[in-house]
């Protein structure tokens, strides 16, 4: 969700379907604001980015949150196949 400043003030959120379990279909949509009710905007959009701190990151925030994800991805299979390791040696089979 942001507020888009053209022609008018207008909320536009970028929504999601999923049309079968493979695909998915991306619509914008627009809610036109009021001339009157720009205070409530800034209040709805600081919930909405409280809600959803992904839409303003930015691209190397995003980019630094996916390596640290995949950092821990594989830290984790590395201890998980350490401690299979570990109980082979300490349990050698027959």
């Amino acid at each position: 969700m942001r507020v888009v400043n053209s022609p008018v003030n207008m909320f536009e959120f970028n929504i999601q379907y999923a049309t079968g379990k493979t695909s998915s279909v991306s619509l914008g949509v627009r809610v036109p604001i009021a001339g009157d009710a720009m205070s409530l905007v800034n209040q709805v959009e600081d919930y909405w980015i409280a809600r959803e701190p992904l839409q303003v990151m930015t691209l190397p925030q995003l980019q630094a949150r996916e390596r640290n994800g995949w950092i821990l991805t594989v830290g984790g299979l590395a201890a998980f196949l350490g401690v299979i390791v570990l109980f082979v040696m300490l349990n050698p089979p027959g």
